[in-house]
């Protein structure tokens, strides 16, 4: 019996290693203290690939030229936290970039395992998000029931004398257990849940049934939970993301030759130009709002509002600021129009604004340059799917793209609904953010070496 469990786990202690570290990776998506000490799984289980293999640093190397700038939003917030904390936020900032290093470094391993290995890890990680967001589901239904989000749109209930709007929390499960918080904020995992069933489209059914079954299941738990809330803009993202997944998988892309200097270059400069606008933008005071056409596009109290106020407090506060950022946790900071407003009275609904407060411009125009980037990893890894027929990195892109994109229009800073003042971090031990990086670095090609298929070369 004994050597049968033995034989069992040296076969697959890969699944579930990552079905272990996936599943802490979900539970720390809304984790705002020690997140990331639930993320030490993935610095595991890279370990143990890279000691199973013994790799060597050169072929590391080349799959990391793309993902310089994520050093900026690894390095960054470890100034911001001594600037605001004492040695034990420091030791925990460490911690977090050894977790996120590790996530960095197992998408990198994990691609080049064997297609059934990789399937059976796949498939492992699948469940370990589904079964987190059944439990989030099943405690949503408990408290709200079905359709909450519509049936009690402007109602409100009374918790120690203050007022909250029913239509706009739900139930997420986490490290700490079943947390209310902000709807758009709960929303985050069973959105990247659901994107997972446009892999059906990339991949074989009949020869891959069981891998089917696991995106379909997955994709329906996701669904099913956004449907029953509902969140109308979450659906509305997964439509538009239906119909870039179509043009991305039927259009007839050209085959050539991959430059990936290129698409660093072009990625930094979209990068540098976006910021130029935004900030100029942001210092042109109220102007922006006499004109229809640029209110409409960035001030929806959603983007251009969070980083006009932002640089309000940058300005009051000097360069030094604008380069390591802010602390979103403490005093109030004065406006323009020299009244005085707390930074959880702002709508920081995006990642970029969220990364402006903590880490400054250049934390800003990184989290920016990977917006780029996951949108390129999509087509990258499609043309490397069309030539090798490996279909996950393009799911891995999906994901990427799906989680800075819903950051992007969704993200939410202060999502705890009766602490109201407790900040989420996207970057330090953020679940969501690990992801992303092990995402990215899954879907894009090693430059380590030039690789022909069918006339494509990566190199």
């Amino acid at each position: 019996m004994l050597e049968k469990s033995k034989i069992l786990i040296q076969r697959h202690w890969k699944e579930a290693m990552a079905f272990t570290a996936f599943f802490f990776l979900a539970l720390s998506f809304c984790a705002p203290t020690y997140g990331c000490f639930a993320l030490v799984f993935g610095p595991i289980f890279a370990f143990l690939l890279y000691q199973e293999k013994k790799r060597k640093f050169p072929s590391i190397k080349g799959n990391l030229y793309w993902l310089i700038p994520l050093a900026l939003l690894f390095l960054l917030p470890t100034i911001f936290q001594v600037r605001i904390g004492n040695f034990i936020a420091l030791l925990l900032e460490i911690f977090n970039l050894f977790s996120l290093l590790g996530y960095l470094l197992l998408g990198v391993f994990l691609k080049e395992e064997e297609p059934k290995t990789l399937k059976r890890i796949f498939i492992a990680i699948l469940l370990s998000f589904s079964l987190v967001c059944w439990v989030s589901f099943i405690g949503s239904m408990a408290n709200y029931g079905a359709f909450h989000a519509a049936l009690y749109e402007g109602k409100v209930y009374y918790w120690e004398g203050a007022a909250y709007l029913v239509a706009e929390e739900n139930v997420m499960f986490s490290l700490t257990g079943l947390n209310t918080v902000s709807l758009r904020f709960a929303s985050t995992l069973p959105f990247l849940l659901s994107l997972t069933g446009l892999g059906l489209f990339f991949i074989s059914v009949k020869e891959n049934k069981i891998l089917a079954i696991s995106l379909g299941f997955a994709s329906f738990t996701g669904l099913l939970y956004l449907a029953l809330t509902p969140d109308y803009l979450s659906l509305i993202l997964l439509a538009c993301f239906l119909l870039c997944t179509l043009a991305l998988r039927f259009l007839p892309w050209k085959e050539g030759k991959i430059l990936p200097s290129l698409i660093i270059v072009i990625c930094f400069a979209i990068t540098l130009v976006a910021t130029l606008v935004i900030f100029g933008l942001a210092y042109s005071g109220n102007d922006i709002y006499g004109s229809g056409v640029l209110r409409k596009l960035f001030d929806n109290q959603r983007f251009m509002e969070p980083i006009n106020q932002s640089i309000n407090a940058f300005s009051s506060g000097g360069w030094l600021n604008v380069l390591f950022g802010l602390d979103v946790t403490t005093a109030p900071f004065s406006t323009w129009n020299n009244t005085y407003t707390y930074w959880y009275e702002i709508n920081l609904s995006n990642i970029q604004t969220m990364g402006l407060e903590e880490g400054g411009i250049l934390c800003f125009m990184s989290l920016t340059y990977v917006f780029f980037l996951a949108v390129f990893s999509c087509y990258v890894s499609e043309l490397k799917r069309r030539n090798s027929h490996n279909s996950y990195a393009v799911i891995f892109s999906l994901l990427a793209m799906g989680w800075i994109l819903f950051s992007t229009i969704q993200g939410d800073a202060f999502p705890y609904i009766e602490q109201n003042m407790t900040y989420v971090s996207p970057i330090f031990g953020n679940g969501g953010f690990a992801l992303f990086t092990f995402a990215l670095a899954f879907s894009l090609p090693s430059l380590a070496f030039k690789r022909e298929e069918k006339g494509v070369i990566y190199e």
